[in-house]
């Protein structure tokens, strides 16, 4: 992780990916691959 400030799409997803990690793994998985697909 760099120190760097993360600005838009990736902090959003850096957020989310956090954020959803606390309620559920098989979720959270789910979450980063529909973000990946948004992102690619």
């Amino acid at each position: 992780m760099t120190s760097k400030p993360l600005i838009g799409i990736e902090g959003t997803v850096i957020k989310a990916f956090a954020i959803s990690r606390n309620y559920s793994q098989i979720q959270n998985s789910c979450i980063i691959q529909e973000f990946q697909k948004m992102l690619v």
